[in-house]
């Protein structure tokens, strides 16, 4: 095999390889993570169908992202012992 034909070869499987290793790159976000960003997308379209911009749509944000912590961390109750 010449040295040509063996270059060839080399780059051929990597190049046929490479796109099986970026998958296993890429980030896996948390659930935590996951609801923050489909919460971010909720409120920006909100603020779109308003026609919100600019410090209205600043405050608008930081409103609406600070409702959807309190819903999605409610206070626990502590455990009542029960009666004998």
């Amino acid at each position: 095999m010449s040295t040509r034909n063996l270059v060839a070869v080399v780059f051929l499987s990597l190049a046929t390889l490479s796109p099986l290793h970026a998958e296993e790159g890429k980030k896996q976000f948390s659930e935590k993570q996951l609801a923050q960003q489909q919460r971010m997308k909720d409120c920006s379209a909100e603020a779109k169908e308003k026609g919100l911009k600019g410090e209205d749509r600043k405050a608008w944000m930081k409103t609406c992202l600070s409702a959807g912590k309190v819903e999605a961390a409610p206070a626990a109750e502590p455990a009542k012992p029960a009666k004998s």
